[in-house]
């Protein structure tokens, strides 16, 4: 059996005392027919007499219980109000705050895995690195210039530190890695940008180039005199790029898997540079991997 709530309309569970959707009181059903053994006829009894609903009533609430549950054994519980259109209101936008942050968490959970990995990896490389260029020091010229180092490598180390060229809120200003480059301008491009960006991108030989990631780096020093030191392991089909020490992303690099050069770079977005400055490099050093 069922109730009906007077007020909204609702269908309730037989044993509840209060609509679930509006909080009304439900009033009991009636007993069942009574039929004697004495008399055929059905009597009834007395109505019962109706509780007055107290005034608290009218703000009773639903209690709603949330549970996230999320790749990483992430679970979140939340208990929530909502017993008017207002309630819900915030309701919802309580769980969709709550929905977030367990995704920002499952989100910083496997950044870590995978740079637990990425550490694990390039500690096996490091050991198994040979130095085939530098180190060397030098000056990249705007607008845009590169440093080749003329090697010629699918599996390699690069270890490089670049000296800002001005103050970020002066002028625009990025640098990176051009590698596996077979020439005709086909190569990977890698670099930061002045803004607090990590950008990756494939040429072909044929404009425009093709945007792959990008991505924002808290750890980027950007103001004058300030130098960033840009790392990157490339074996094979995977790239593990850091920046000032911290790992920052795995790449993807099986579009292009041919031995090529690697150089170092300025102006690779196209404008970020001023006429006539500089971006100066220290330690331009490519490692070897098997």
């Amino acid at each position: 059996m069922i109730k009906q709530c007077k007020r909204c309309k609702t269908v309730n569970p037989l044993l509840n005392r209060f609509c679930i959707e509006c909080g009304s009181y439900l009033e009991p059903h009636p007993p069942p027919v009574s039929i004697s053994t004495n008399s055929t006829k059905k009597t009834r009894d007395a109505k019962p007499r109706q509780t007055k609903r107290s005034s608290g009533l009218g703000n009773l609430v639903k209690v709603i219980v949330l549970t996230v549950v999320l790749p990483g054994a992430i679970v979140l519980v939340v208990v929530l109000n909502a017993s008017n259109n207002s309630n819900k209101a915030a309701a919802n936008a309580r769980i969709e705050q709550y929905t977030a942050n367990a995704y920002t968490a499952q989100a910083q959970t496997t950044a870590t895995i995978v740079a637990i990995q990425a550490t694990a990896t390039v500690g096996t490389l490091d050991n198994r690195a040979r130095i085939v260029f530098g180190p060397v020091n030098g000056t990249l010229r705007h607008f845009i210039d590169i440093k080749s180092s003329s090697v010629n490598l699918r599996n390699f180390l690069i270890d490089v530190n670049f000296s800002n060229p001005y103050d970020a809120t002066e002028h625009a200003w990025d640098y990176g890695f051009l590698f596996r480059d077979t020439g005709s301008n086909n190569q990977y491009r890698l670099g930061v940008t002045s803004n607090k960006y990590w950008f990756f991108d494939i040429a072909d030989g044929t404009p425009p180039n093709q945007h792959l990631l990008i991505g924002h780096l808290e750890n980027l020093n950007t103001s004058a005199n300030e130098s960033n030191r840009l790392v990157l392991y490339v074996s094979e089909d995977k790239g593990f790029f850091y920046v000032n020490n911290i790992f920052i992303v795995t790449l993807d690099l099986s579009k292009n898997i041919a031995a090529g050069d690697i150089s170092v770079g300025t102006g690779i977005t196209g404008s970020d540079q001023v006429n006539g400055k500089e971006t100066r490099y220290q330690n331009f050093t490519v490692y070897s991997l098997p």
